[in-house]
């Protein structure tokens, strides 16, 4: 249950990004908004591994899977302090590098099993991954450093600044809260605590809040937006759901 849980919370991360990535695409005006079009990209491709992870059926399978995901996972971090100074306008060029070097770093030791970890079964249901040494627990303490220096900055922004200004610092505030909440909550069992929840619900809804604070309140015409989204994801769903079926009938039939 608990891995049918995970897959079906990263299956709406997935489906929530990629409308919002069509929507920054198609109406994005500037950097910030293509920044947070690379945000919502790599946070679709942490709900791709996610949603392969509840399905992985042993260890090697799930290690696969998990190699996906955090190819979105890890450099999301330095992709949200990217987005903060790029909202904030801040000078904070060299440490955006820094962050991305440090990412790119961290998911070159995962990617070829230098980073300490092991994968592990959670409640007889989930493969999740798990620290053996200081050297995964250190690439999490710089994770969880960028999402916390990223929401201070943030909150001096929204302390600092004031008007429509104010009001778009305020949402992003609320939806980094929330969403890196949910991550880091996630994130427990991979350094022991074996805490499941359905946090990638919160994930979601941050891509969402987020993407919705800069487009409504940088003057974009978000009604016109909304009306042209719903179509597109009434026209997404419906192949999804074909290509879905043909999945499961292809799948019944091998199974035969």
């Amino acid at each position: 249950m608990s891995a049918l849980i995970f897959s079906i919370t990263n299956l709406i991360v997935v489906l929530s990004c990629v409308v919002l990535l069509f929507i920054l695409i198609k109406y994005g005006r500037n950097k910030t908004h293509y920044v947070l079009a690379f945000f919502n990209l790599v946070t679709g491709i942490w709900g791709v591994g996610g949603f392969l992870i509840g399905l992985a059926q042993n260890s090697s399978a799930a290690m696969i899977a998990w190699k996906i995901g955090l190819l979105g996972s890890v450099p999301s971090v330095a992709v949200l302090y990217h987005l903060v100074v790029s909202v904030g306008n801040l000078k904070r060029r060299n440490l955006v590098r820094l962050f991305y070097f440090l990412t790119a770093f961290i998911y070159f030791l995962i990617l070829f099993n230098l980073a300490g970890l092991k994968i592990v079964q959670i409640r007889n249901s989930l493969y999740f991954i798990q620290a053996t040494d200081f050297r995964f627990l250190f690439c999490v303490i710089i994770w969880v450093g960028i999402v916390l220096l990223s929401i201070f900055e943030l909150y001096r922004l929204v302390r600092n600044s004031s008007g429509n200004k104010r009001i778009q610092y305020q949402y992003l505030f609320v939806a980094y809260v929330i969403g890196w909440t949910g991550a880091i909550l996630d994130a427990l069992p991979m350094i022991g605590f074996y805490v499941f929840s359905a946090c990638n619900m919160l994930i979601a809804l941050q891509c969402i809040i987020t993407t919705y604070a800069i487009l409504r309140h940088q003057l974009m015409d978000i009604r016109v937006i909304v009306r042209r989204t719903l179509i597109f994801t009434l026209l997404f769903a419906i192949v999804y759901g074909l290509v879905s079926l043909l999945v499961f009938g292809v799948n019944v039939w091998l199974v035969r």
